[in-house]
């Protein structure tokens, strides 16, 4: 996905004040970039690594009816995609993000009504905030990487489900969504099978690019898969060492569904040499999430090798229906 930095400041800033945080996401972000000041006193400047995955993928700063915005996600309930953000933003203000359907976090911002930030509810595109106090006065920064924000007093995770709003002057949050509550009663299959179809497909049919399954065999990658192979052949992709029964597995999904599949088999140095460079892209020495992260890494670099822009995967469905046990607390 793209990448996005923003900063807000009381004082004046240049553009070389944003370049350092931009060159941290300009990997999520390989097909162009631009930065620009949309507004002075407050000064605003936004930044944008894009990774172009929709035939009506513009330059960002996106600016109409006002508004300057960057965005990093997809809109599947609007045919322009982010583009539709300027004109929601103006119609619906903070209230934009209950009208998208889709995966966000979009910065906008307006002369007269100050800045809107929201990310989506479930969190899955990365958003943190950080903020600098100094003599001069205060900065608000945002950004998809909590390393582009090093330079701030403070950095915190942008919470899914949040809009934030104002001015620098008077900044005020609020929950668009309601919270989750848990399951009393065991779900309606059917209705399941519908939710999980309509996922995969307005997926699909908003990608405007090559696009893939990642296969592990596993009962949630094969549901998608098989959901994915309804719009004819598909590309999948598995990685396991030398034996390793996703590897089997996968294969054997595969075979069943008659897809284009590739297999990447890694040794356990090569695991290890691609630790460093992990961690710098999850962020975190976490050891389970590291341990997940590595042989991701690896296939994602074949992936890319293949040009293969959008992935679908089955993460998540653990955390959604307790797949391990910790899940269910």
């Amino acid at each position: 996905m793209c990448g996005i930095v923003v900063v807000i400041s009381e004082y004046s800033i240049g553009l070389h004040s944003i370049i350092g945080s931009l060159e941290v996401v300009m990997p999520r972000g390989p097909d162009d970039n631009r930065t620009l000041v949309v507004h002075k006193r407050p000064d605003v400047i936004m930044g944008h690594a894009r990774l172009k995955t929709h035939s009506t993928s513009k330059l960002q700063p996106l600016q109409s009816f006002g508004w300057s915005v960057v965005c990093n996600g997809e809109l599947y309930n609007h045919e322009t995609d982010c583009n539709a953000l300027p004109m929601l933003l103006s119609r619906y203000g903070r209230h934009a993000a209950n009208y998208i359907d889709g995966v966000f976090a979009f910065v906008g911002f307006h002369p007269e009504k100050g800045f809107i930030v929201s990310r989506d509810s479930v969190g899955v595109v990365p958003l943190y905030v950080g903020t600098v106090q100094n003599e001069s006065g205060r900065q608000i920064w945002f950004a998809s990487m909590e390393s582009s924000l090093n330079h701030c007093d403070e950095v915190t995770i942008f919470p899914p489900g949040y809009a934030c709003y104002g001015t620098l002057e008077d900044t005020s949050w609020a929950r668009y969504t309601q919270p989750y509550k848990m399951p009393k009663q065991v779900a309606n299959a059917l209705t399941l099978r519908k939710l999980l179809t309509d996922a995969v497909d307005k997926r699909i049919h908003t990608c405007g690019t090559t696009w893939g399954v990642f296969l592990s065999g596993g009962l949630d990658s094969s549901i998608v898969a098989a959901l994915a192979a309804r719009h004819g052949k598909i590309k999948t992709y598995s990685i396991g060492m030398e034996g390793s029964p996703d590897l089997l597995a996968a294969r054997k999904v595969s075979s069943f569904l008659g897809t284009d599949h590739t297999e990447v088999i890694f040794t356990l140095s090569e695991g290890l040499r691609a630790i460093p460079e992990v961690i710098r892209a999850v962020e975190t020495c976490d050891i389970t999430t590291v341990r997940a992260s590595v042989p991701m890494y690896l296939l994602c670099r074949k992936i890319r090798e293949d040009g293969v822009r959008v992935m679908l995967s089955g993460e998540g469905s653990d955390e959604l229906f307790a797949g391990y046990a910790y899940n269910a607390f």
